[in-house]
């Protein structure tokens, strides 16, 4: 997955799916495997679905407090709907 400001770029092999944040339905961590996932629920599903997961880079999810990733993802995502 990489971060392009204003969208995600979700890749699988040579499928890719770009999701503009502002079609973001919902952001959810699955914290029950090893290691967490977070899962991105679109509005409408593109080559690789409608339900994106992937691991992110940099310190690990934990089960009791949000991870300053989701936690920027969902701002930005909120930000985008109302832009």
């Amino acid at each position: 997955v990489y971060d392009e400001g204003d969208s995600l770029l979700f890749r699988k092999g040579a499928q890719e799916q770009r999701v503009p944040l502002k079609d973001i339905v919902d952001i959810g961590d699955a914290t029950t495997g090893s290691p967490s996932k977070l899962v991105i629920k679109v509005r409408t599903a593109g080559p690789l679905g409608s339900e994106l997961a992937f691991i992110p880079q940099g310190r690990p999810m934990s089960l009791f407090s949000k991870s300053p990733i989701v936690a920027d993802l969902i701002e930005r995502v909120d930000q985008a709907r109302n832009s």
